[in-house]
């Protein structure tokens, strides 16, 4: 017999960084890793977690009722179209949020590739730093962008590794 990973009802993983339907214990796909993603991306931006409350069933009942606050409210100078493909991840119908990694990458990429054409022009000021200082707001975005793109191809990979399928992604 085959040892189960987890029980069907079983609500496994780390409650702030859960999709929706990962609390209510129903079934969990790729779209589930994506709003995980978005929920490390949001707080990768704006140094706090989109739906983190007084105590886990209010950051249960945040990530089942509440919207995020705004990425623009903590990161003026993010680019607007950086903010909607977070937003995205983090839409709380599974069928509207990304439906896989390859999606979102499609989107980072027209980001990456020409800022503004998707209408993503940012206010960042030039700001003098020593090469000790974190980096600017402007350079939190790229630096996220980075750190999403790697963590895309991993969530996606793990997922599929326990389900038991080959992933046999592009890896450009």
């Amino acid at each position: 017999t085959q040892a189960l990973l987890s029980t069907p009802g079983m609500i496994l993983g780390t409650v702030p960084y859960m999709s929706p339907e990962q609390v209510k214990g129903e079934q969990v796909d790729a779209r589930t890793d994506v709003f995980s993603l978005g929920a490390v991306l949001y707080e990768m931006l704006s140094g706090r977690q989109p739906f983190a409350s007084q105590s886990v069933a209010e950051t249960i009942a945040a990530i089942l009722n509440q919207e995020p606050a705004g990425l623009s409210q903590y990161a003026p100078n993010l680019l607007p179209e950086l903010q909607r493909i977070v937003g995205k991840c983090l839409e709380k119908n599974r069928n509207l949020r990304y439906q896989n990694a390859a999606e979102l990458r499609i989107d980072l990429q027209r980001l990456e590739r020409n800022p503004k054409s998707t209408g993503a022009v940012s206010s960042v000021k030039s700001e003098s730093r020593s090469e000790t200082d974190a980096p600017p707001a402007g350079d939190k975005a790229v630096y996220a962008f980075l750190e999403l793109f790697a963590l895309a191809f991993t969530f996606e990979g793990a997922a599929a590794l326990l389900r038991g399928e080959c992933w046999n992604a592009p890896l450009i």
